[in-house]
């Protein structure tokens, strides 16, 4: 199997513009009341087993990595890649398989740790959520500087992180998360 996260990512970005550009100011399907600034952009994914990722703004005084953002995964939050968990299976199942990394790079993804416990080891599972999630910070980085964040109506002090389901891959790490990931300019 051939998965290209390069082309993934062009309509990862081309969705993500969609959502800042159609935000409704008082309006926020996310934590927190709708007429605040945004204090925590929260873009996860979940490649194992859901195929998907999620964008949800948290405009909570107190807004902050604490999983809230799993409360609001739905069909306005969510884009679906149903070919990352065939992927991922394939992978797990200790079968070769061809990534284009979101630079275009090609590799081959071969785990020999597969096992009859767990389908890899952690530092396997670790590298494969890592393309993923390596791939969705790089968008984030760059609607950051071709100005696509400062569209929202973001706190002086909002931030951004990107986040597996499983917590396997996590950007910036929680004590960068506000210098790092800031999401205002």
């Amino acid at each position: 199997m051939r998965l290209d996260l390069s082309k993934d990512r062009v309509k990862i970005a081309k969705y993500l513009k969609r959502r800042v550009k159609d935000y409704p100011k008082y309006i926020n399907f996310g934590p927190g009341e709708d007429s605040d600034p945004i204090r925590f952009i929260a873009l996860g994914f979940y490649a194992e087993q859901g195929g998907y990722i999620s964008l949800v703004f948290d405009t909570r005084a107190d807004g902050d990595y604490d999983g809230e953002y799993t409360n609001f995964l739905d069909e306005q939050t969510m884009l679906n890649f149903p070919k990352w968990c065939d992927f991922y299976e394939l992978a797990c199942d200790g079968h070769e398989v061809t990534l284009v990394t979101g630079e275009g790079k090609t590799e081959r993804v071969h785990f020999e740790d597969a096992n009859s416990e767990q389908c890899i080891g952690e530092t396997a599972l670790k590298r494969l959520n890592a393309y993923f999630g390596d791939m969705l910070r790089d968008v984030l980085v760059e609607l950051k500087k071709d100005g696509t964040w400062s569209m929202l109506p973001l706190a002086d002090d909002a931030f951004m992180m990107v986040i597996d389901f499983d917590e396997q891959y996590l950007w910036p790490n929680y004590k960068q998360r506000k210098t790092i990931g800031r999401a205002a300019s």
